[in-house]
């Protein structure tokens, strides 16, 4: 088999002429390797000649000189190939196939699209339910066969401006949420497109329209961002603190081994003891200094001891000033009854790296010349889940209100808290309800169905309550002698959600009225889309002729949160 290329021959009668040749002389597969005499020094590679051998049957057999070696002894040895000059021969008429003329067409299938796409506002929640976070989901059919994955892009509705690309590697899952560089209630454009597993064109969905919901940062961001930030801010002071004691303590612990310029100390001491009793009080006074310190300190220790029961109180105070020019002071009183301590310290390291610890169970302070001068108790310590904590009392706000800076974010659970200014969509949910109060006006003598209060109110929740009171006056017969029938409709949106219809059964004089026969109706709708909303109440007529009066009442309308 052999397929000879003629990358020159523009003619496809050529073309075929040469291939005829070219595969007859192929077929000439009989070679000879002859040695002869010096008289075939002649003969070059190229040369045809003829050759008759009654060995192997040739008579003027044509043979082709494909290689010519001189020997040392002058003799010549040749490789020797058939040929035949018929293999050239070329007749139009038998040998020329026809040509079909034309291009070959290449028809590739058309670029796949994403098929079942679909995007969708999605909210990302936290642990408790609450949303957190906006984003989008985008969805595919995923069980589509020669693809990779899939890719996506973003862009601003407003502008058309890219604001986030990204890809799936996982077409089967089906559906990808996409949350980076997405802003809450802003309309976007999304768009994706296979990735193929082989090379070929694929398409581009059309750009889809969606508006990514509503979600704020909330209070638990701004509360871990404010604890972040306080717990850097006192941990560094928190340094500064430490790095004043240790100073105070290292050259208080090391007097006795340093190098005095000038040293002076007082010490005195009174002690009592009888039997297992013993009291005593020590006071140590030290002054010293040298060309890179000063020291100033006093220590105070009274103690009293019976048996194995025992209370003492130190008191210490000491100053420090170095020829760096760093100084610091430190003041503290400790009191130990049995091992159980309180006490106070005082620490100033220098602007702005100073402390004042209390030591104790319960801060007090006492106003002279109120409540017979007894203490308030305005901070008590504990523990929560193990944690040291500090309760603060109720009363220690004196115009009853509290701030929002003084909240810290889910630490406060009531269903009695107070919110003003504050929008219910940034309220976390379940945590206010919201109602608003609407007078509803009197009517005379009614017999058709009368609209007695119609508001617009705005519902942020899909849940709202509705109530009514108010008071009637009815015959307690109408003119046929029936006992009156009274209604109540609660209308949403210009829909009667809900109708009361009772018989009225009190008696009164000579058929008069029935007076101040109270009403008191309520009704819960749910499924409501955040917006405003038309709430109403209409009352209804008396049946056979006769008449109600209604009087003016009032209707509720709650906003629950979900």
């Amino acid at each position: 088999m052999a397929n000879p290329q003629f990358d020159f021959v523009p003619y496809p009668e050529q073309a075929q002429r040469l291939q005829k040749s070219a595969i007859e002389e192929a077929q000439r597969a009989r070679t000879h390797t002859l040695t002869l005499p010096p008289a075939f020094w002649v003969v070059e590679p190229g040369d045809v000649g003829e050759w008759t051998s009654v060995r192997n049957g040739y008579s003027s057999k044509q043979f082709r000189v494909d290689a010519a070696v001189d020997k040392a002894n002058l003799d010549v040895s040749l490789s020797l190939t058939e040929v035949d000059p018929s293999d050239y021969d070329w007749d139009r008429t038998t040998d020329l196939q026809p040509v079909t003329g034309g291009t070959t067409v290449s028809s590739p299938p058309p670029a796949q699209g994403v098929t079942s796409w679909n995007v969708q506002p999605y909210t990302l929640v936290d642990d408790t339910g609450v949303g957190r976070r906006p984003a989008i989901l985008i969805s595919w059919d995923g069980g589509q066969p020669g693809i990779s994955g899939l890719q996506f892009e973003v862009r601003l509705a407003s502008n058309s401006s890219i604001v986030t690309r990204g890809r799936s590697d996982r077409p089967t899952a089906g559906n990808l949420i996409i949350t980076q560089s997405l802003l809450p209630a802003t309309a976007y454009q999304v768009r994706g497109q296979y990735i193929p597993s082989s090379p070929r064109d694929m398409a581009w969905s059309g750009w889809t329209a969606v508006t990514t919901p509503d979600v704020r940062y909330s209070l638990a961001e701004f509360d871990a961002a404010v604890k972040a930030q306080v717990t850097t801010v006192q941990d560094a002071l928190q340094d500064q603190l430490n790095f004043a004691l240790q100073q105070i303590a290292a050259i208080s612990a090391n007097q006795d081994a340093r190098n005095w310029s000038d040293k002076k100390e007082v010490r005195s001491q009174l002690a009592a003891r009888s039997a297992a009793a013993f009291a005593a009080i020590s006071d140590v006074q030290t002054v010293a200094v040298n060309t890179q310190t000063a020291l100033a300190s006093y220590q105070g220790t009274v103690t009293a001891q019976f048996a194995t029961v025992n209370a003492s109180i130190t008191t210490n105070a000491s100053a420090i000033a170095t020829l760096n020019g760093y100084a610091a002071a430190a003041w503290s009183v400790a009191l130990d009854v049995n091992g159980s301590i309180a006490g106070i310290q005082l620490v100033n390291g220098g602007s702005g790296t100073s402390s004042f610890v209390v030591t104790a169970d319960k801060f007090q302070i006492k106003l002279p010349g109120y409540s017979g001068g007894a203490p308030v108790s305005v901070f008590t310590t504990g523990t929560i889940g193990g944690v040291a904590s500090i309760g603060i009392s109720g009363n220690v706000f004196l115009d009853g209100t509290l701030n929002a800076s003084k909240i810290v974010a889910g630490s406060i659970t009531t269903n009695q808290i107070a919110v003003g200014g504050v929008d219910l969509p940034n309220i976390i949910a379940g945590a206010v309800s919201n109602t608003q109060v609407f007078a509803t006006s009197a009517t005379g003598h009614v017999v058709a169905t009368t609209t007695v209060c119609s508001q617009v109110v705005n519902i942020q929740s899909g849940k709202a309550t509705i109530r009514y009171c108010g008071q009637w006056s009815s015959p307690d017969l109408d003119y046929a002698g029936n006992r009156p029938k009274n209604g109540v409709n609660i209308v949403v949106d210009g829909t009667v959600v809900k109708q009361f219809v009772w018989t009225m059964l009190f008696q009164s004089l000579a058929n008069h009225f029935d007076l101040d026969a109270p009403i008191n109706v309520e009704w819960t709708v749910t499924g409501l889309s955040a917006g405003n909303h038309t709430f109403a109440i209409q009352v209804t007529g008396v049946s056979g002729g006769g008449f109600l009066d209604c009087t003016a009442g009032q209707m509720y309308v709650t906003d629950f949160r979900r």
